[in-house]
């Protein structure tokens, strides 16, 4: 083979390689937004519902008030419109 043959070749595998790769970046974010508009999002009080305070509770290193703080916290950060 002479030079310009296998660099010929190395360009069209070059673009075969780029081309692929584009391609299933492409399919994956097309897969991801197809995946977020099917998919419901959560309510706040599905969120506050789902939370087990009980079991919580139970553990001796976390106490209430504590829980409290950190739902609150939570629930600012998430109204918040700067993030």
């Amino acid at each position: 083979m002479h030079v310009d043959d296998m660099l010929s070749a190395s360009f069209q595998l070059l673009i075969l390689g780029m081309g692929t790769v584009f391609f299933i970046l492409l399919m994956l974010i097309a897969c991801i937004s197809l995946m977020s508009v099917l998919s419901p999002k959560a309510t706040e009080s599905e969120i506050t519902d789902s939370t087990d305070t009980k079991a919580i509770s139970s553990n001796s290193s976390v106490t209430a008030s504590m829980v409290a703080v950190i739902q609150a916290a939570v629930h600012h950060y998430r109204a918040s419109s700067n993030r």
